[in-house]
């Protein structure tokens, strides 16, 4: 019954027909033909309309679900289901985020979030949010870079809301977000009070990724600050500590940044300056295969930008201009 009146639609130029595996598409051919059809409709059948799809989509691709998630979330969106609009968006922020497509994640996000107010402030509404927030943070900082007010907008609320809730890992990435805001503002002060605060977090729990993330903290913080021999303490522990193969809570934060990379760059730096040049160098190189192995544009980058001015700092033009990033596996 259905292909008949899909035969008229497409003799009718209203739409066309694209290959999909294992059957066939249909497409409008343009949006305003959409619309108005769209528009035809009572609100409320519209609502059921989008309910039944989105529950069909379910229904006939459960193993592929991660590939529907933009328009399962949307027709939810339309339906009036929140929750579960809200779970495909986030599912839909996720991918983009792992294939760098940092605006594209932002906007399922923040439209997640947007929703999220038309439910009922309950704590599990509240720690969706802070899922969220702590999701899209990472995602302002690689598109607009940690010191925009939007990372200091969303850290703050996303701090809030853990110290709510009282959950050490969230409050911790909460925390460790706004002080890679105030570190790049060059507020450095605020910037240790934050680190001093995380270590004391990390000691608290005794978990070896939050401590080696303190003491990487408070190593920047206080190599910025001239507290040169007392930032290498912080860095050399930091880096003793910390595991690139542990998958824990701060992973949110490494869509930003790559720990590994960034201990080995920094320490790079507080050696060279403590007159310690070889070790400096094979520091260098050790970020800069970690970066390359990790497939991580943003550590490969961060690595390169530190290896030449190492290599400056030494006087090395040769290497200084080889810092070009290579193509990534």
């Amino acid at each position: 019954m259905l292909h008949p009146l899909l035969v008229d639609l497409q003799a009718g130029d209203f739409i066309y027909e694209r290959p999909a595996y294992p059957e066939v598409e249909y497409a409008f051919k343009h949006a305003l033909t959409q619309e108005v059809a769209g528009n035809s409709l009572l609100s409320g059948q519209r609502s059921i309309l989008h309910e039944r799809t989105a529950k069909a989509i379910e229904a006939l691709f459960p193993e592929k679900l991660k590939e529907y998630c933009s328009d399962l979330a949307h027709h939810y969106s339309r339906s009036g289901n929140v929750p579960k609009a809200v779970q495909y968006l986030e599912l839909a922020g996720k991918q983009a985020l792992q294939r760098s497509a940092q605006l594209e994640a932002i906007e399922h996000l923040s439209k997640a979030l947007d929703l999220l107010k038309a439910l009922p402030e309950t704590p599990e509404r509240l720690r969706e949010e802070l899922t969220l927030l702590l999701t899209l943070g990472p995602a302002w900082m690689a598109a607009r870079g940690a010191g925009a007010p939007e990372v200091e907008k969303t850290y703050t609320r996303a701090l809030a809301l853990s110290e709510q809730g009282g959950e050490t890992p969230q409050l911790f990435s909460a925390q460790l977000g706004l002080w890679s805001f105030y570190l790049l503002r060059c507020e450095l002060n605020t910037a240790q009070t934050l680190g001093e605060r995380l270590l004391n977090l990390a000691q608290a729990t005794q978990d070896s990724e939050q401590l080696a993330d303190a003491h990487r903290v408070l190593g920047s913080t206080l190599f910025r600050l001239g507290q040169i021999s007392l930032a290498r303490t912080h860095m050399e522990q930091a880096l003793a500590l910390h595991r690139p193969d542990r998958r824990s809570f701060s992973h949110l934060l490494r869509y930003a940044r790559n720990p590994s990379v960034h201990i080995r760059c920094t320490l790079s730096w507080i050696l060279w300056y403590l007159g310690l040049p070889d070790q400096s160098e094979a520091l260098s190189e050790e970020a800069l295969v970690l970066a390359r192995q990790a497939s991580d544009p943003l550590g490969l980058a961060l690595s390169l930008i530190y290896a030449a001015e190492l290599h400056q700092r030494r006087g090395d033009v040769n290497k200084t201009w080889s810092m070009q990033a290579p193509r990534l596996p």
